[in-house]
């Protein structure tokens, strides 16, 4: 019930923002789940992620790289 009431916007209409957002919230997750290879918005990305080649992204050195 927490998780419903914090959908509340406005407070002259509870049930509609509770509604809208509830909506919003099960056609991403439906989104997610047909589209197999995006990644979900409420998960976070590391930040100690480490890039295509091995190495730490948060290593402060620029590459340049010719594909």
């Amino acid at each position: 019930m927490k998780i419903l009431k914090g959908y509340v916007r406005n407070h002259y209409r509870p049930e509609a923002c509770i509604l809208e957002n509830y909506v919003a919230e099960e056609v991403v997750e439906f989104c997610n789940e047909y589209l197999h290879n995006i990644k979900p918005i409420g998960i976070l990305i590391d930040h100690n992620a480490v890039d295509k080649y091995g190495r730490d992204i948060t290593s402060g050195k620029s590459h340049c790289y010719r594909y």
